[in-house]
């Protein structure tokens, strides 16, 4: 199992949303193709696009920081 830390840029807001991919692995569907198992948990944890103050920036930080520890855990 492989959790890989993601990052998707919300519309409404501006702001990038942070998620995890967790992958499961490969399994043959119906046609007999492969498809890969994945799933995705949502931390609740936004980043500020284009951050220009100094505030900003060290809010990216701590919450890349969060975001890195909780999929530490996770794995």
């Amino acid at each position: 199992m492989k959790i890989h830390l993601r990052q998707r840029k919300q519309t409404k807001k501006g702001n990038i949303s942070l998620y995890l991919e967790i992958y499961k692995g490969t399994t043959k569907n119906a046609n007999g193709k492969i498809v890969g198992n994945r799933d995705y948990e949502y931390l609740d944890l936004y980043l500020v696009d284009k951050p220009r103050t100094p505030i900003d920036k060290q809010h990216n930080k701590e919450t890349l920081k969060l975001a890195e520890n909780k999929s530490k855990k996770r794995a």
